[in-house]
């Protein structure tokens, strides 16, 4: 079965797909838009294959929820793994670039600083949300000391 010609995103993509070796165990093939049916899109069923709901908007100024996120975000063993795996990444890079190419190491050196800012400033988050909390209890104790018994 010869391979249909596919520009799903465009005409280099579709190029790039031309030129692939034809795979004829494939389990199925995206028509092109001037077959039948092309224009109708269906989700694919299955879990894995479902893109997730939207994120929900940032609002800067729900401090508190944005607080909440961000713990969660700190408290997340994959997100730690990639920090982590990234930091490590761009430390062999700084460590293993040659010792006259400064800019390799100004490059590597500055990414690391760059995961750190990221990491630093999701941690302000949660302790913008801490400081506006404890704000948000000493006020409601001082609105009930003023209120008569």
């Amino acid at each position: 079965m010869p391979r249909k010609k596919v520009e799903p995103f465009g005409a280099a993509v579709g190029a790039a797909l031309a030129n692939l070796p034809a795979d004829d165990d494939a389990p199925h093939v995206i028509p092109a838009p001037e077959e039948e049916g092309a224009d109708e899109v269906t989700a694919p069923s299955g879990g894995a294959d479902v893109a997730p709901e939207p994120p929900q908007p940032f609002d800067p100024s729900d401090r508190l929820l944005n607080g909440r996120r961000a713990e969660s975000l700190l408290s997340d063993p994959l997100l730690s793994a990639a920090f982590a795996a990234v930091a490590a990444r761009y430390r062999l890079a700084w460590e293993n670039s040659p010792r006259g190419d400064i800019e390799a190491q100004r490059v590597a050196h500055m990414s690391l600083a760059a995961l750190k800012d990221v990491q630093g400033a999701i941690r302000a988050y949660v302790g913008g949300a801490k400081i506006f909390e404890a704000d948000l209890a000493a006020k409601r104790r001082m609105a009930q000391a003023k209120q008569p018994y």
